[in-house]
């Protein structure tokens, strides 16, 4: 979770615990699990799995706290944190008291933290409708602890609860320093309330709670202005305040003063706050101006310049008989062609501060718990290519300096890249390339996890832009939460690559502070790798630890086509290598070939060659034209200093519709990448007597599976993390992804 997708080892702890019960049974063969669950409704409510030595008094004793209680009440409920008994005063006596049943702790894919899962059984009416005030009310902190009958896990145990040092354990720093003291023998989870259920089986009542870690629940604040203060989880409404103080749009006069003094950042900055849906037009918003007034910020803005090259097309030095240039071919363009599309485009980084500019003095929930709510994206690395490109002017811009200069070819039917060079998409966002021009090199000061790739192979999320309308469309649907927005934005942009990048958003350590913190991850970026893999673990055999295993072959759609396409050689969707020959066959399918073969093509009607080539270049014309979106320089001020240019001399190249060229350029660029490979539909699963410690992008190999996933080089890594803890048994079960590499430094 802190440097995931990143690669990381397990921690020292769990290997060796992990090593102390290979080959040794009877080290897991004594271990039994407990569970404290703590309400901190009011003066708070414990409750035990193993009842306190103190309960186990005899029955009927009015003195003292007692598991089946007396000829008045039924067994003590649990304690206040000051370790009061507490009780559910009336009913049936001789009753014992309520069992926690299980407990679930999840850290899986699309969660923005762990979330839990417990149940108690009571076993009177008034048992529980007394638990209801504590564990079924949402909004409310509940605290879970577990762990083995060890000593180690003695260490983590909070003797006596405090509000201060629970606190500590929303962040995940401290988790993690807690699960290490332990040996990985002990763990606990600090959530809300956001969900739950009863159910009744003859005189027992089950209860069941859900539980939203505190930096997820903010993430379902609603996003359009008919929503912003609430919260609704499973069908039930958490609500808070914002503080939003609405602002009025900019005047025209100050957004035309503006343009005439030449503060280009600020007119753009100004239209774009017009724009704005209206749940975004604050004063807080608005303050903004003097920090995102940059022209870097704001990508085709300035209508009265793209109006000028337009009108160019109806009667000026582009339209009729005038020959002028798009790269190094002459054209002459129909009467009427827009050349500049009305796609307006906002830069990634600046598109969150706005966004999340609400959530900057939390959300207050009814509690008057204050919860501040962000999603950092400044160190969020993507996987990117020399030469690639937007495929989808609706939603993405690249400000790639190496993008294509598409011709206008003799032959309509391809295009030949290499004649026309590239096209800077750079040109005046003061430094924002992407993909980045520099190695990266980075650790991370609290993990030490290195983080390295070279120049050209990565590039930072912040520095794309977005459409402000496929934004904007987004934000104003009616009940959308702000993480299904955000993933919304986030899956459009991958799209717009044709699937290049794989987005999560996940809790992280922060390496400034121990607050947890929320950071977007792109599951398909790898750092490069130099060192081996700590943790190897045997499937079968008295080596093994392993409750239960599988290995799973989950493809999706877009995968399956890949595949076959790669079948056909018609490469569908681009992914090229994405499924290597180590994995699946090579072999050519017979049925599938001759389904391949084409029917003969009846030639067309013979012309003379001049005429040819004058049908070909328009035909070519054509679909260049209907390919290619073009946008203005930022740099320009008035529409004048676009006059009798080279269309490349004054445009960026937003984006080109043609998939088939961005796959030919993806494998052909990306095949230079020495490391791990994209992660593959392969996933091993498997169970192990219960460990702390252990997280998402964490690496491991296993022995004992078909030759193909023990290659060199070849590893899993950590997806999921789930704690079970049932029948006094504690369970974790990881499943891990598959990730061939070509690193022959990996062992």
């Amino acid at each position: 979770m802190s440097d995931f997708p990143n690669f990381t080892q397990v921690p020292p702890h769990v290997n060796a615990r992990i090593s102390e019960r290979i080959g040794n049974p009877k080290k897991v063969s004594s271990l039994n699990s407990w569970i404290r669950v703590s309400s901190a409704n009011g003066k708070g409510l414990m409750l035990y799995s193993n009842p306190n030595i103190s309960t186990f008094k005899k029955a009927g004793d009015n003195n003292m706290a007692s598991i089946y209680g007396n000829g008045k009440v039924s067994g003590i409920l649990g304690t206040d944190w000051s370790g009061n008994a507490i009780y559910a005063n009336t009913g049936q006596g001789f009753k014992p008291s309520p069992v926690i049943s299980s407990i679930e702790v999840d850290e899986g894919a699309g969660d923005l933290s762990r979330k839990a899962t417990f149940s108690i059984t009571a076993f009177t009416k008034e048992q529980m409708e007394k638990l209801l005030e504590y564990f079924l009310e949402p909004g409310y902190t509940v605290f879970l602890e577990w762990g083995w009958n060890t000593p180690n896990s003695v260490i983590g145990w909070e003797s006596s609860l405090t509000a201060d040092g629970v606190a500590k354990f929303q962040s995940f720093t401290k988790v993690n320093e807690r699960r290490a003291a332990t040996g990985g023998e002990y763990d606990n989870y600090l959530g809300f309330i956001t969900g739950g259920g009863l159910s009744q089986e003859g005189d027992k009542w089950s209860i069941s709670v859900q539980l939203t870690g505190f930096t997820e629940l903010p993430g379902y604040m609603g996003s359009t202005e008919n929503a912003e203060d609430k919260i609704t989880l499973d069908g039930k409404m958490i609500t808070g305040a914002f503080t939003i103080e609405p602002a009025p749009p900019f005047g025209a006069n100050f957004i035309e003063n503006a343009g005439k003094a030449g503060e280009l950042g600020k007119e753009r900055f100004m239209r774009m706050f017009n724009a704005l849906p209206d749940s975004r037009k604050t004063k807080r918003v608005q303050s903004l101006i003097s920090s995102l007034s940059k022209i870097e910020n704001f990508i085709n803005w300035d209508a009265d310049v793209a109006e000028q090259i337009n009108g160019e097309t109806e009667g000026g030095f582009w339209a009729g008989e005038a020959k002028k240039k798009i790269g190094n071919t002459e054209v002459s363009l129909p009467r009427g062609t827009k050349l500049i599309s009305d796609n307006k485009f906002i830069r990634f980084g600046t598109m969150m501060d706005i966004f999340f500019e609400i959530g900057q003095n939390g959300f207050k929930l009814s509690n008057d718990k204050t919860i501040n709510f962000r999603v950092k994206t400044s160190k969020t690395y993507c996987m990117a290519f020399d030469h690639m490109y937007s495929l989808d002017p609706s939603i993405l811009y690249i400000p790639n300096p190496k993008t294509p200069k598409f011709k206008v070819s003799e032959n309509a039917s391809g295009l030949d890249l290499t004649d026309d060079g590239t096209q800077d998409n750079s040109e005046g966002l003061n430094g924002i390339k992407f993909p980045n021009q520099n190695d990266l090199d980075e650790t991370n000061p609290k993990s030490g996890a290195h983080i390295k790739q070279k120049k050209h192979f990565w590039g930072k999320l912040d520095d794309l832009y977005v459409n402000f309308d496929f934004v904007k469309n987004i934000l104003e649907t009616k009940n959308i939460t702000t993480k299904d927005a955000l993933y919304q934005i986030l899956n459009g942009m991958s799209s717009a690559v044709n699937g290049l990048w794989d987005f999560q958003i996940v809790e992280k350590e922060s390496e400034t502070s121990d607050v947890s913190e929320l950071t977007v991850i792109d599951l398909n970026f790898v750092s490069s790798m130099s060192d081996g893999i700590d943790l190897t673990m045997n499937t079968i055999g008295e080596q093994s630890i392993l409750i239960d295993s599988s290995l799973d072959l989950d493809i999706s759609a877009a995968k399956m086509n890949s595949i076959v396409g790669q079948r056909l050689s018609t490469s569908l969707n681009g992914h090229g290598k994405a499924v290597p020959a180590t994995l699946f066959s090579g072999n050519t399918d017979m049925v599938l070939t001759q389904m391949d073969e084409k029917d003969p093509v009846e030639p067309l009607p013979t012309s003379t060659k001049a005429e040819e080539a004058d049908v070909k270049k328009q035909e070519a014309l054509d679909v260049l034209l209907g390919k290619l979106f073009l946008y203005p320089f930022v740099t320009f001020k008035e529409a004048s200093e676009v006059k009798d240019k080279d269309l490349y001399d004054i445009c960026y190249v937003g984006a080109y519709k043609d998939v088939e060229t961005f796959a030919k350029i993806k494998k052909k660029e990306l095949g230079e990448i020495i490391g791990a490979g994209a992660l593959m539909p392969i996933q091993f699963s498997f169970k192990i007597h219960g460990i702390s410690g252990i997280k998402r992008g964490d690496m491991f190999r296993i022995n004992g599976l078909p030759s193909m996933y023990e290659a060199k080089g070849s590893f899993f890594q950590t997806l999921s993390v789930k704690h079970t803890i049932e029948g006094m048994q504690w369970t974790t079960e990881i499943t891990g992804g598959f990730r061939p590499s070509n690193n022959p430094k990996i062992g």
